[in-house]
């Protein structure tokens, strides 16, 4: 018998068929082995079942390996395979494929709109139960994000903190080169001790203007600095004063102190917004040497809180007008040990 089961295919492949009866399901002899036929387009053939009736209806089935690619309604006359009406176009294939991923809705993945506030099919359709609308946008819902790694602030600091520098360090000029590079330093309890003592004198802690020009106060300390720069021989008195904002009224200032000479009481005239002691700070011209000194008492001191960026300003004041003298930032810093 000639070879009557036929599928184009690319080559390389391993090719059976089947013939069903009628009922699509009953097996008509044995499956049958399809060799290609080496022609170009390469298709695979074979031969019809022996137990094949003529002028009978049979469905036909195309395997490759374990898939089952094709599978035709025929009817055999005894000679060859009849198609049982037309065979579909491809334009008619391609309109019952795109029907029937409509009628699962599908399409709505990438072919048609997707509209959140008004999803297409079941409610609690897998797509649907995800997406939420947000303002016509498709938007994860809450309860498809509940279990995701949590993304955190916190999360991420404790997942960098706990990062091995190793895996990181060797780029010049990186916080993990640089972070490598203070691990190798030894500090111990002694050398701390030691860089506390050298700043505490046997009275007071004093406390110099930074090279920045900034100061830094350490609560429940006399702090006693000095401020240069010229104080010409018609000043009569300087004042100065520590606020929290540029803006803030002298009576709202955290500290104002003023030397003597001045209209007012020489010494701390205001303290965290209140009137005070005055003898707990005190300003002292020293005009032949270009400066002033400036002592805070502890009992001051004792009173304010921990704070940053701190305005700090020096006016000095003639018989008719007051100039800036110096203008800076300053802190407000908690130490190890205190001195009363």
């Amino acid at each position: 018998m000639s070879n009557e089961l036929v599928v184009f295919d690319e080559t390389g492949l391993t090719y059976t068929a089947k013939v069903l009866a009628s009922d699509a399901s009953t097996q008509v002899g044995s499956t049958v082995g399809l060799s290609p036929n080496g022609e170009t387009p390469p298709a695979y053939v074979g031969d019809m079942p022996p137990e094949a009736v003529a002028n009978t209806i049979y469905y036909v089935q195309f395997i490759e390996s374990s898939v089952t690619r094709l599978a035709y309604f025929s009817r055999w006359d005894g000679s060859k395979l009849v198609a049982v009406g037309d065979w579909p176009t491809a334009t008619q294939i391609k309109a019952e494929v795109d029907l029937a991923l409509s009628d699962i809705h599908l399409d709505h993945l990438f072919a048609s709109n997707y509209d959140p506030a008004s999803k297409p099919g079941a409610a609690t359709a897998l797509l649907n139960e995800l997406i939420e609308d947000d303002g016509g946008v498709s938007r994860y819902t809450a309860n498809a994000l509940e279990n995701s790694p949590d993304t955190s602030a916190g999360i991420i600091a404790d997942t960098v903190w706990a990062e091995l520098l190793a895996a990181h360090s060797g780029v010049s000029g990186s916080a993990a080169e640089a972070l490598t590079n203070a691990n190798s330093l030894t500090v111990t309890a002694e050398s701390i001790a030691n860089a506390i003592i050298s700043q505490v004198s046997t009275i007071n802690l004093v406390s110099f203007l930074d090279g920045d020009g900034n100061l830094q106060i350490p609560i429940g300390s006399t702090v006693e600095f000095p401020i240069n720069g010229s104080f010409p021989d018609d000043t009569t008195y300087a004042v100065l004063t520590i606020k929290r904002r540029l803006i803030d009224a002298d009576s709202e200032a955290i500290m104002q102190i003023e030397s003597a000479g001045g209209p007012g009481p020489a010494g701390l005239k205001v303290l965290n917004g209140a009137a005070t002691t005055a003898a707990w700070a005190s300003i002292t011209l020293d005009q032949p040497n270009n400066m002033m000194n400036v002592k805070i008492s502890d009992n001051a001191t004792d009173q304010l809180e921990k704070a940053t960026r701190l305005f700090l300003s020096v006016k000095r004041y003639n018989a008719s007008d007051s100039y800036p003298h110096h203008d800076s930032q300053c802190s407000v810093v908690r130490i190890a040990t205190r001195q009363h």
